[in-house]
């Protein structure tokens, strides 16, 4: 297994929003990059003492509707389990569909309350702009976070 490494992203936090930034040479490597920034907008990556898995797929009419989909199963998986991940394993990544399996698991008590309680993707915040010759990829999304 690899080792876990934190993704390249700017978090910014104002009022009851986290808008994270994530820059990537390739799609396949934004689809990452967005998950474990969400992933670690909330705990550091790997902060759990057992291993699992989750798969995430989504298929969208754009690559930004295909990243609002996977942010959003992030933060779905980690309000009704606990679970978030620390490594990405795409299988598959088109513009328009894309699938990976998540390995991470959940924080066990001792680790205390997560540093930001994250409530929903907020609607409308989600946006990618395609690399082409030679400029990467960049996503931009934003977290409702819990009072």
């Amino acid at each position: 297994m690899q080792p876990v490494e934190r993704p390249r992203y700017a978090l910014a936090v104002e009022g009851d929003l986290a808008t994270i930034s994530v820059e990537a040479p390739t799609w396949a490597a934004l689809l990452e990059g967005a998950v474990l920034a969400a992933s670690d907008a909330v705990r550091p990556l790997g902060c759990f003492d057992v291993w699992t898995a989750r798969r995430v797929t989504a298929r969208g009419a754009t690559p930004t509707a295909v990243v609002a989909q996977w942010v959003a199963a992030v933060v779905s998986d980690h309000e009704s389990s606990g679970f978030l991940p620390a490594l990405v394993e795409v299988d598959r990544a088109e513009p328009t569909r894309a699938h990976a399996i998540l390995r991470g698991g959940v924080a066990p008590e001792s680790a205390g309350a997560p540093e930001r309680h994250v409530l929903e993707v907020a609607a409308g915040s989600v946006a990618v702009e395609e690399g082409r010759d030679g400029t990467p990829w960049r996503a931009r999304f934003a977290l409702r976070l819990a009072p």
